[in-house]
């Protein structure tokens, strides 16, 4: 692949110095949700959380295709049921709607730069692969855009929500698929999450989170700077692509599952 021009680095730098703060707060929301305090209870909690991004790391390894297909899915309905947090029923066409827009929309738009990310992450086959059956769901994504765009209009609700998209569209239109994805990802998703999150802290505990995120964070970097080097057989282009996203994945796994299955007070 050739070199990332110098503002597709900078959306890169971006995700990685946001998106892992905003996973450092994984541990306060298993507090919140009721996460036993003792010691062990917290070891089992960071061995279960590595362990859940190991294994992400080794199915990668074994089934790129799988994992990366399998990774724009649950991104998607995240991503969904993130921008949908403050509706109590999530219904299925908003929800197809918001989620579909980074894994099929980023892509449809983009394809020839979205498929040399591709190559690199799951090699050219595989990606030929999958960037044509992302193409075919860009109409069932249309449909429900449609439909939820005249659900807005007719209603007059949720505009607040739906604003997002078309927004989020004319970026996608316009920039290069790392920019989109970054500016939906650190403008959008990730500051809101830490916002919501912090919220719902005591002053004691949201200086707790901060240390947290902070160390968290820090071995995060160190990893990958090691995983740079590691990775000698890629152009630098091609490391950051597959530390980031990978990274992304082997961490999306975990956090989504805290976030979006585990409910409150039914940790045992």
């Amino acid at each position: 692949m050739n070199d990332i021009d110098i503002y597709s680095s900078l959306a890169l730098l971006c995700v990685i110095f946001l998106g892992i703060p905003h996973g450092g707060m994984d541990a306060a929301i298993a507090r919140k949700k009721g996460w036993p305090q003792s010691y062990w209870h917290f070891i089992t909690f960071h061995a279960s959380y590595l362990c859940l991004s190991g294994l992400v790391i080794y199915l990668w390894y074994l089934f790129p295709l799988v994992s990366l297909f399998s990774f724009l899915v649950i991104s998607g309905f995240h991503f969904g049921m993130s921008d949908l947090c403050k509706q109590k029923r999530k219904k299925i066409i908003p929800l197809f709607a918001h989620g579909g827009l980074i894994p099929i929309v980023i892509p449809y738009m983009n394809q020839n730069e979205v498929l040399q990310i591709f190559i690199v992450l799951v090699g050219e086959y595989n990606a030929v692969i999958l960037i044509d059956f992302l193409a075919y769901l860009v109409i069932p994504w249309l449909i429900s855009f449609v439909l939820y765009s005249y659900h807005v209009i007719i209603k007059k609700d949720e505009f607040r929500i739906y604003i997002n998209l078309p927004i989020l569209l004319v970026i996608i239109f316009f920039f290069s698929p790392l920019i989109s994805f970054a500016s939906y990802f650190c403008l959008v998703h990730s500051p809101r999450h830490i916002k919501t999150v912090y919220n719902l802290l005591d002053a004691k505990e949201k200086r707790r989170t901060l240390y947290e995120a902070l160390s968290y964070s820090l071995i995060a970097f160190a990893m990958m700077l090691v995983s740079i080097f590691l990775l000698d057989n890629y152009t630098f282009s091609d490391r950051s692509l597959l530390i980031v996203f990978v990274g992304l994945a082997s961490l999306t796994v975990p956090h989504m599952i805290l976030v979006d299955y585990i409910k409150e007070n039914k940790i045992n």
